[in-house]
């Protein structure tokens, strides 16, 4: 189980991280009907990675299958992965929002206003940035650091 659950947590990095570039390019250019299907797939995938995350990273965390709860209470560098997803959350709300408005409009065939694009590609390049460090934290985790 530690095998598949480390696996599925690992699978989600590739799906968020190329879920969130993809969406990142889609947000460069004018939104035609093409550009926001792959938008929004691109989300879909990267809302799949988060939930996939979320899961696996707490049954990791609280089943004690790998290191037991204790571990990673008293690991700074968890206490850092840990901040870092919770600021990848906080900074999602934004787009999130704004997409789920552009897909009502789309579904109402209404149009969409690309005042937020700028923003949105803002808080998408920091979400990038914050997934990549997570990366090297829990490289460093696995290894030991940080007990």
């Amino acid at each position: 189980m530690s095998s598949i659950l480390a696996a599925l947590h690992l699978l989600a990095l590739g799906v968020g991280l190329g879920g969130v570039y993809v969406r990142g390019r889609q947000l460069r250019y004018p939104l035609d009907d093409a550009r926001l299907r792959n938008l929004f797939a691109a989300d879909n995938a990267w809302g799949v990675a988060a939930v996939l995350w979320l899961v696996t990273g707490l049954w990791r965390f609280l089943g004690g299958i790998e290191k037991p709860t204790g571990w990673y209470l008293h690991n700074p560098l968890f206490h850092a992965k840990l901040t870092l997803f919770i600021l990848i959350l906080a900074l999602e709300a934004y787009p999130m929002t704004m997409l789920i408005k552009w897909r009502i409009r789309v579904k109402k065939n209404m149009s969409i206003d690309p005042s937020p694009l700028s923003r949105m590609r803002l808080f998408n390049r920091l979400e990038i940035a914050s997934v990549v460090v997570i990366v090297f934290i829990a490289t460093f985790m696995a290894r030991g650091h940080g007990i």
